[in-house]
């Protein structure tokens, strides 16, 4: 939470944010694009993916680049009391030619390395945006052209070619001519140390470099206030789809709310028919048990019969064995008579037989005797009878 505060107040300070851009992206190009496209985020991105001690290193560097900048406020205070006096180039502090370096970079005016491979291209005939627009052929002064030119100054600054716009509304845009170049040349300055003139696009009067710095805060605050309107309007589009959303809800709860006291309405009816179904169970449950009381009674009755037929079939069980044992003797003495017959029967059988013997004997001898004097029918004798 303190990194992402140390980095807000960070990137409040434009000066230190241009170390920044140069710290974290190394050529001069890659500086312009990264101003251009509104760095804070990249920046914001880096910094948090710092270790520890190298955080803590630049949150040094920003400490004491906050220290000189409230010393150069004051030094430069006492001076605007004390003198009006402009330093020269050659006077100033290294510091502050680093501060104008920087505004140099912060608003995108890029120094070729070779100009005059620049020059052979046509590349000075060519209209750029404001933001990569060529510089001018001096060193900067002063804000206002009335504070240092002298009269031949400004009559040679207007000698400068102008063009007048179809309309007549004024000076339209002039080209940059290779004066600066030549000159650049010329002072045989190393590679980021000449600070340039800046120029108007229009009236071609030197521009304050403080101005441009404020320009340049301007258009961050504004990208920043254009990046907070695409935010918020994001935002909208973001609450309007929850509300809408939420409309859709409240319809869903709406029809759902409607089908349960539908549903709850069918359900009580379900209840009071359940209720009334109760009812008629219960009055019949009471019918059922009178009539379980009278079944019990009844079956305390056959139990009572029970017990007596039981006693009344033990009894005939009793008689049973009795008749049993007098049908065993009675078979017994039947047995014992049978057993007398059949040795009667057999005697008689043997004294029949004997009898019979006896007649059959009896009628051979009589056959035999009276062959010759009775008549030819046989004398014959029925032995069935």
């Amino acid at each position: 939470m303190w990194r992402d505060k140390v980095i807000e107040e960070m990137l409040k300070d434009g000066n230190f944010k241009i170390k920044l851009i140069k710290m974290f992206f190394g050529s001069e190009n890659d500086q312009a694009g990264a101003l251009a496209a509104n760095p804070d985020h990249h920046l914001k991105e880096c910094l948090k993916e710092l270790d520890e001690n190298a955080f803590c290193k630049i949150k040094e560097q920003f400490k004491h680049n906050i220290s000189n900048h409230m010393s150069r406020k004051v030094s430069e205070t006492d001076d605007d009391e004390n003198s009006d006096e402009v330093l020269p180039d050659s006077e100033k502090t290294p510091g502050e030619n680093d501060q104008e370096l920087e505004l140099e970079q912060n608003n995108n005016f890029l120094v070729p390395e070779n100009p005059d491979a620049e020059i052979v291209s046509g590349i000075n005939n060519v209209s750029r945006d404001r933001s990569f627009k060529f510089p001018g052929n001096g060193p900067h002064k002063s804000a206002k052209p009335a504070d240092h030119e002298s009269p031949s100054e400004a009559i040679e600054n207007d000698s400068q070619p102008r063009s007048r716009r179809p309309d007549g509304m004024g000076p339209a845009h002039v080209q940059e001519t290779s004066e600066y170049y030549s000159y650049h040349i010329q002072r045989r300055c190393q590679q980021n140390q000449c600070v340039p003139e800046i120029r108007c696009q229009i009236c071609r009067h030197p521009i304050s470099l403080q101005v441009v710095d404020d320009v340049y805060r301007k258009n961050v605050e504004l990208n920043d206030l254009k990046v907070q309107i695409s935010r918020a309007q994001q935002q909208i589009a973001d609450l309007q789809q929850m509300l809408e959303t939420l409309r859709n809800y409240c319809d869903n709860s709406d029809r759902i709310w409607t089908y349960f006291l539908q549903e709850l309405g069918e359900r009580k009816e379900k209840i009071d028919e359940i209720e009334r179904e109760l009812v008629r169970l219960e009055n019949k449950s009471e019918k059922e048990n009178e009539l379980i009381e009278k079944l019990w009674k009844r079956n305390v009755q056959l139990v009572e019969e029970s017990y007596e037929n039981q006693n009344r079939l033990d009894e005939m069980q009793k008689e049973k064995n009795n008749l049993i044992d007098k049908i065993e003797k009675i078979e017994n003495n039947a047995v014992l008579q049978e057993n007398v017959y059949s040795a009667q029967l057999l005697s008689i059988e043997n004294k029949v037989k004997e009898e019979v013997e006896k007649l059959q004997q009896s009628y051979l001898e009589m056959k035999t005797f009276s062959r010759r004097k009775l008549s030819k029918k046989p004398f014959h004798i029925n032995l069935h009878v």
